[in-house]
């Protein structure tokens, strides 16, 4: 059975949140609370395609785990610094940034910088 990838999709995207959920059920063989529609559009056309064309081969799926065991998921993405502070600042040798979230501090870091 051949698959039209893009006319399957043009239907999807013509398909209502609720019709995208049931079409959901149908495909996956289970319910989804998810209401986001291109979320749905993307797993159900991921899904209808891998069905026909099959899915990735145990040996990709091996890989794909020895992989994600190197990753430390528990790093925290600093990049969001507070808005107050200035790391252009060139009168100090030491910035500190706090990250909060609902009024916590969650995390901490020193920028160290050299003063000309």
């Amino acid at each position: 059975m051949q698959l039209n990838v893009e006319r399957e999709v043009a239907a999807l995207e013509r398909m209502t949140v609720g019709q995208l959920r049931e079409r959901f059920g149908e495909v996956f063989g289970e319910q989804t609370n998810a209401r986001h529609k291109q979320w749905l559009i993307k797993r159900i056309a991921w899904k209808m395609q891998a069905n026909i064309e099959g899915d990735i081969s145990e040996r990709a799926r091996r890989r794909a785990a020895e992989l994600s065991k190197d990753v430390d998921n528990r790093t925290l993405n600093l990049s969001i610094a507070p808005r107050d502070v200035s790391l252009r600042s060139r009168n100090c040798s030491n910035t500190r940034l706090r990250c909060d979230w609902h009024w916590t501090a969650i995390a901490t870091a020193t920028v160290m910088r050299n003063v000309d």
